[in-house]
């Protein structure tokens, strides 16, 4: 229908009687309903209001610096044994708080499972994540809830040796080949454990890594925040990078186990079972 027609309609409608001016009215309606021209303006209406898909996610500042064509991460994307990492052009002060920008913008996962005593049943308490880098290093922040901070069980022992304490563990298979990776582990006291994963599951404690880690304990629980260098993980030579990940915690007390992502205890392989960790984009060179 034209314009020239629609206005001959309305004027029509305009002339009928009182009496008949609900039916022609109806009719007017009917053909208007039926205009290409009312379609494309209902279109072009509905589209100024709608936020387009490429867009959807610019209101994430956290991103910093990233480049143009890097996709923006959300928390959502992917499915539950997913998580992002999201760049910093400046290294957060490795003191165990979160009180840098990045921390404060970058996505949280909390998607833990038990582990131990009961196997797929709720952790007791929430432990939540979030992962930075820059060129040069990987940065993980762990928060660990407990409600009676008392009960948090330290232990002061030399490196490598595990004493009967709450653990936070960050484990790491650069290449993403499921078969080999490294470990680092630290307790409320600073305590740090790592070692090197060779075929899948065999742990070589005789590794000894260069990494940094800051512990704080408050009336929230205990933290850790770690940095650990990318020249240690031995990724490969892309544009883009995708590692195998998983964030461990043990609550001593409880003889608890918890881990994201959640995993099979009693299947063979730890490296097989990792988590994802997505956004890694030009690091440095590989190693």
């Amino acid at each position: 229908m034209t314009t020239m027609m629609m206005r001959d309609c309305l004027g029509r409608v305009l002339l009928v009687p009182r009496s008949g001016l609900l039916r022609s009215g109806l009719l007017l309606a009917a053909l208007l309903l039926a205009s290409p021209l009312f379609y494309g303006a209902a279109y072009e209406a509905v589209s100024a209001q709608e936020p387009r898909a490429e867009n959807s996610g610019a209101h994430h500042a956290w991103a910093q610096g990233a480049a143009a064509d890097e996709a923006v991460p959300t928390a959502s994307m992917g499915p539950l044994t997913t998580a992002t990492a999201v760049r910093t052009l400046e290294p957060p002060l490795i003191d165990g708080r979160n009180d840098e920008l990045i921390w404060q913008l970058a996505p949280r996962f909390s998607d833990f499972g038990q582990l131990a005593p009961h196997f797929g049943a709720d952790p007791s308490f929430r432990t939540e994540f979030q992962v930075a880098f820059d060129r040069d290093r990987l940065y993980v922040f762990v928060s660990a809830s407990d409600p009676d901070p008392e009960g948090i069980m330290h232990a002061l022992t030399h490196r490598d040796v595990r004493g009967p304490s709450d653990q936070i563990g960050v484990i790491i298979d650069a290449r993403n080949e499921g078969r080999r990776g490294f470990v680092f582990y630290v307790n409320p006291d600073g305590v740090k454990r790592d070692s090197a994963i060779r075929h899948d599951l065999e742990e070589d404690v005789s590794w000894d890594g260069e990494w940094d880690v800051e512990t704080v304990v408050d009336s929230k629980g205990w933290a850790a925040e770690f940095s650990i260098p990318l020249a240690q993980l031995r990724y490969k030579d892309a544009l883009r990078h995708t590692f195998g990940f998983s964030i461990r915690r043990d609550i001593e007390r409880f003889e608890e186990q918890v881990a994201w992502p959640e995993y099979t205890p009693t299947q063979r392989g730890l490296a097989s079972q990792l988590g994802q960790l997505e956004g890694l984009s030009k690091l440095g060179s590989a190693r």
